[in-house]
């Protein structure tokens, strides 16, 4: 039984998708599929040894992409296909069953639950898959310390709580739990924006974007190093989504998104906190838009974050030994 998979582009939404993934495979253990991914999020399925084949699909002019892929699958008679993207592709391949993505803006479970109910399977939370040969051969970037997991950037500064915040938790962390070593994540494009942090104690803090700019690491790579955190703090992003799916309990921070279609799931096991106000609050102040350069997260005050980060932590830390994830 071998289906096709068309994955999101966008590295939040490809993880969210991998739900249908592990709930298909719950649901048939045998089952492979080859998937069509983006080269920025293909990396995410090497090590599932029930992906058979992965196919680039990067965005070209003109929607050529698509073409790319029709050529690519036309010649495979599919168990199943499942587009996540919303295209008509799954029309124009041969398949015994096929199910495509209808957003519905009125729907507001969880996001995936959503996608879960578009296969007709039960809601089943995502899942990275990492093999021990890739953890093993990474481990030496970090220290043998537990990992505090801070990713401080986001896409947009409308959701980005200020650095300086971040800064400020971090230092308390540092001062409070002097075992642990934080590891601060971003893309190598964002590496400046990390530089308010870089004044913190040395011994301390690792950067990602100093590994990646001496290391030829993929997003899969990046994820073995998360999964070695023990908590993680950041931004509605997609590193925020890559933790929970790699088992490492999350506290997310939203602000102007939609915490209960985009938390962390399942949410009994994470931790959100958002600003005083609903998103449908937020968006109906005066001045409010999605392509506006103003933080709204301001109202985020480091306290209250902190002492969530604080509980959670010590809750950890009560349930030692705690062991270094395994992910197969």
């Amino acid at each position: 039984m071998t289906g096709l998979f068309i994955t999101s582009s966008r590295i939040g939404d490809a993880v969210m998708t991998l739900s249908i993934i592990e709930a298909l495979r719950k649901q048939s253990p045998n089952m492979t599929y080859c998937v069509a991914a983006d080269p920025l999020v293909a990396s995410l399925f090497e090590d599932d040894p029930q992906c058979l084949r992965i196919i680039p699909f990067p965005k070209k002019k003109a929607s050529l992409h698509w073409f790319h892929l029709w050529r690519h699958c036309i010649g495979t008679s599919w168990d199943w296909i499942v587009d996540t993207r919303g295209s008509a592709i799954s029309y124009m391949l041969k398949t015994k069953k096929r199910f495509c993505w209808h957003a519905d803006q009125q729907d507001r479970r969880p996001k995936i639950e959503q996608l879960c109910a578009m296969v007709n399977v039960p809601a089943t939370p995502a899942r990275i898959h990492i093999n021990n040969d890739r953890q093993a051969r990474l481990r030496h970037l970090l220290p043998e310390a537990p990992i505090f997991v801070v990713a401080p950037v986001a896409n947009w500064i409308g959701k980005q709580w200020p650095i300086d915040r971040f800064r400020e938790i971090i230092q308390r962390f540092c001062d409070t739990y002097k075992d642990a070593h934080i590891f601060v994540l971003a893309a190598p494009s964002e590496a400046d924006q990390l530089d308010p942090l870089r004044d913190l104690p040395k011994d301390r803090v690792t950067f990602s974007t100093d590994i990646t700019a001496t290391h030829q690491l993929n997003l899969l790579d990046m994820a073995a190093l998360i999964a070695r955190g023990k908590l993680f703090l950041g931004n509605d992003s997609g590193l925020m989504h890559m933790s929970y799916a790699l088992d490492v309990p999350v506290v997310g921070l939203f602000g102007p998104s939609r915490d209960t279609i985009y938390g962390p799931y399942p949410r009994a096991q994470h931790t959100v906190i958002r600003i005083p106000l609903s998103y449908d609050e937020l968006v109906q102040t005066p001045g409010f838009s999605h392509k506006s350069h103003e933080c709204y997260m301001i109202a985020l005050n480091v306290d209250d974050v902190w002492s969530s980060i604080k509980m959670a932590y010590d809750k950890i830390r009560m349930e030692t030994p705690i062991i270094e994830s395994t992910l197969t």
